[in-house]
């Protein structure tokens, strides 16, 4: 299983987090993997993220665009933080990592072609 997806993913995600609205579309993003749940909540005509959860992370867009980062067991937090988007990106790749750890290495190509969106979109 090769980690070359790493640097780019999270350079990618760092890129998009710091843009306004960057943590709802990362987090919207990831939600297409396999086997990660999103929660959407309804606003309007518009659906919004409320959290992302990765095996037992769980990822919230705070509302001054940082990522809320929680580590959760039996649905309870157990730890939880507010990561600017330079710590957000190492936060999220560990637990994309972890991910395909447990779902095996086929979700790399997913991961690949979420980077090169998250690529396009931050320019």
């Amino acid at each position: 299983m090769s980690e070359s997806w790493e640097p780019p993913f999270t350079r990618a995600v760092t890129n998009v987090l710091a843009q306004g609205d960057g943590a709802e579309i990362v987090l919207g993003e990831l939600g297409k993997l396999p086997h990660a749940q999103t929660v959407e909540v309804k606003t309007g005509w518009f659906s919004r993220v409320a959290y992302l959860a990765l095996g037992d992370r769980r990822f919230r867009p705070t509302p001054d665009g940082r990522i809320l980062a929680q580590h959760v067991v039996g649905d309870v937090a157990v730890s939880s933080d507010t990561l600017a988007p330079g710590d957000a990106g190492l936060v999220i790749t560990s637990a994309v990592r972890t991910h395909i750890h447990h779902f095996g290495p086929q979700l790399e190509a997913d991961v690949v072609a979420i980077t090169a969106g998250l690529q396009a979109l931050a320019g």
